[in-house]
């Protein structure tokens, strides 16, 4: 497998290289900095992790319309994004709110049924899995929080002024609250291309099983022989270029700013 990254901010750029050589992957793995709109190239695979809150919500056709041509004809997007409720969306647009205004301006968080209306209007895409993750979430941002508080004097010595560390704070706490009651959430999705064929995410139904009749189906998968299944995702160990179009390419395009998330 052969991995291409793009990212647009400098500063990951760097680390994310400085990562990769670390790990002698440098001759499979790729990151590049440059807008996702200048990607080119035919991928087996593409990932986009919470890049989409930065895409703006009269050009969600235009993402996921350049991201299914970045990909084969039988290729596969997993995509994670933040979500506002779909009940709440219209409203939201309308309005503004502490991330916008203090630490993500020009973001918008989009809604399911406004990412699919999206990819469906655009592309080919079909949706096989999603998967809603908020209260992990919430979780995570509690750690976050305990982790910065455990270690606020050295966030002071590093130069950062008394406002900032309580606005990242309440940051922190804004962002586990909304988690926790479900005013936002974070997904997964998985879309397909036309001639994907792969097995269901949540397994298949076993030969001589009775579903319904009190049998267990266990997943993930079942696979057709012993080892791995033929197309289980790979380990992220690679790239060449943009337009790596050799088997086993894949595109991973990471967030536009430098987050930590």
């Amino acid at each position: 497998c052969r991995v291409t990254a793009a990212t647009l901010s400098r500063g990951q750029l760097e680390e994310a290289r400085r990562r990769v050589a670390a790990r002698g992957l440098g001759d499979r793995v790729q990151i590049v900095l440059r807008d996702y709109r200048d990607l080119h190239g035919a991928f087996d695979k593409l990932v986009s992790i919470e890049m989409i809150e930065a895409v703006g919500p009269e050009r969600l056709p235009g993402f996921f319309e350049k991201c299914a041509s970045l990909l084969r004809p039988d290729g596969a997007m997993l995509l994670q994004a933040i979500t506002m409720p779909d009940r709440r969306y219209p409203r939201y647009l309308r309005s503004s709110d502490f991330i916008r205004a203090f630490v993500f301006p020009g973001s918008c968080v989009p809604s399911l049924c406004a990412m699919q209306a999206a990819f469906n209007r655009a592309t080919d895409f079909r949706l096989v899995h999603l998967e809603d993750f908020g209260p992990h979430y919430a979780r995570t941002l509690r750690a976050w929080r305990d982790a910065f508080e455990a270690r606020y004097g050295e966030a002071r010595a590093l130069g950062y002024s008394e406002r900032f560390l309580r606005m990242w704070r309440y940051y922190l706490c804004y962002c586990e609250a909304g988690f926790t009651r479900r005013y936002t959430g974070v997904v997964q999705m998985l879309l397909d291309r036309p001639e994907r064929r792969a097995p269901p995410v949540l397994g298949e139904i076993p030969h001589g099983a009775r579903p319904g009749a009190g049998d267990v189906v266990a997943g993930p998968w079942i696979a057709p022989s012993p080892g791995r299944h033929p197309d289980s995702p790979d380990t992220p160990d690679a790239p060449d270029a943009p337009g790596d179009t050799r088997p086993g390419a894949a595109l991973y395009a990471d967030s536009p700013g430098d987050r930590r998330r």
